[in-house]
Formats: C-alpha cells, sequence, structure tokens
C-alpha cells in the first residue's frame, strides 16, 4: 500500500494542497490495530470527515498538485513529527489501541519508514519543484468536530499559520471568506503555533508560505456542502496565485 496519492504531479501552480487525515483504511497487515469498529465509532476518530473531498476539488479547480494520505491517522499520524508521541497514538478519546498501545520501537520506526517518510519525501520534493522559480503556498486541508467532548465549537473555517510572517496572507483569505456568512477565525479551534502546527513547521522553507485550513465538519456532511466549502476556498484562494 503506498502512503499516499498524488493529483496532477505536473501541475505548475504556485501551491501545493496536502491532507494528512484523508483516508480511514488500514493496511492489512495492521489487521483492525486490535479494535472492533464499535469501539471507536466517530468516523472522525479514523480520519478527517470531508477533508480528502475537499482537497480533490481544490485541485481541479486551482489546477494545483495534491497530496494525500493512503491511510488512517491511527496508523501513523502524517501530521506529527515522528517522535512525537501521539505520531502512533496509543488511545482515541481514551479508547485504547491495542496494536498501538504496545508498540515497540523497531515496529513504530517501521511505520514511519513505510508511511511517514515517503509522505514527506514526496511533499518535500513537490516543493522543491514547484519553489525553484517562485514563491509557493502550502495548504493543509483538516476538518474538525463540530462537538467535542459536549462542547460544540461556533468555528467554521479556522486559518491556521504558524508564524506571524503568514499573517497578511491569512488576512487576505479571512477578507475574501467574509461574505460567505461563515465564522472565520485565526488558529482555531487549534492553534498551529502549537501542536497542530507541526506539519507547518516540518515543511517551513524560505520560498514556502505554510497555511492550513480546519473546516467544521458539520459543513461537510453532503456533497453540496462539501462543493459549496471548496468552492469557497478555491474563490478565495485563486487571487493569491496571479502575478501581482
Amino acid at each position: 500500500m503506498k502512503a499516499y496519492t498524488i493529483l496532477r504531479h505536473r501541475a505548475g501552480a504556485p501551491v501545493l494542497l496536502t491532507c494528512e487525515h484523508a483516508s480511514p483504511r488500514i493496511p492489512l497487515r495492521y489487521g483492525t490495530l486490535g479494535l472492533r469498529r464499535a469501539q471507536l465509532p466517530h468516523v472522525s476518530d479514523w480520519y478527517d470527515i470531508g477533508a480528502a473531498a475537499v482537497t480533490r476539488l481544490l485541485s481541479t479547480h486551482l489546477r494545483a498538485t495534491a497530496v494525500l494520505a493512503t491511510h488512517s491517522r491511527l496508523v501513523v499520524d502524517l501530521a506529527r513529527f515522528p517522535d512525537d508521541p501521539f505520531c502512533v497514538r496509543p488511545h482515541s478519546r481514551g479508547t485504547p489501541i491495542p496494536c498501538n498501545k504496545g508498540i515497540t520501537r523497531r515496529e513504530r520506526r517501521e511505520r514511519v519508514r513505510r508511511y511517514h517518510k515517503p509522505y514527506h519525501d514526496r511533499v518535500r520534493a513537490e516543493l522543491r519543484r514547484l519553489s525553484q522559480h517562485q514563491h509557493v503556498l502550502l495548504i493543509d486541508i483538516h476538518s474538525f468536530n463540530h462537538v467535542l467532548n459536549g462542547e460544540r465549537r461556533d468555528t467554521d473555517i479556522g486559518i491556521l499559520f504558524a508564524h506571524d510572517r503568514a499573517r497578511p496572507l491569512c488576512r487576505k483569505l479571512r477578507t475574501s471568506l467574509a461574505s460567505s456568512g461563515l465564522r472565520i477565525d485565526y488558529n482555531k479551534p487549534y492553534s498551529a503555533k502549537e501542536t497542530a502546527g507541526q506539519m507547518l513547521k516540518m515543511h517551513d522553507e524560505p520560498r514556502v508560505q505554510g497555511i492550513e485550513f480546519e473546516i467544521n465538519d458539520r459543513l461537510l456532511q453532503t456533497t453540496a456542502g462539501i462543493q459549496r466549502i471548496a468552492v469557497l476556498l478555491g474563490a478565495s484562494i485563486s487571487p493569491l496565485l496571479s502575478p501581482s
């Protein structure tokens, strides 16, 4: 099982789309990680609802290269550094994941070798290709639970950035999205200056400007909802790619 799917791998648009939590699949070698599906009833434990579909639509709309994971984050979380304790998470919402809880160092290294490293190597290769003659926008796509631990989260789309130098870009995106009637927030429901920003920090390069979109999964429950969000994001990103 390959670690990633790549779309429009020769596209020249100065943007790279990434989606680390695109798939709920568990490679056959890991069975069910010792879990019964009923133990983790929330599909969002396995992957980000709607994130892959939004990424694919944006790739078409922007004519941009996209890299998407092919396995569940329960195998190895590509949005975290390899040495992060939750790169291979021992539990999800308090439910132990048997094959992760007692994982050996050797097996952990093997999962990183099989899935984490190839994915990020490909992201780096695409960023190098695209940034040879231009600055590149790295856009990481995620979704989040609209209710967590009984609390409703009011953000509709979070624009996450790890460095203040990205703030002007984020301001333009927020201004563009303001007419949608959605609530657009910076660094919510997570802050990219903290744990949520590990993907952006892994690919922090001089000619790369990185941001992350966190989309409320309440907006991604239907095909029409997914299409609406993809169109809104595409319309906000497109002007940033045009030569000034």
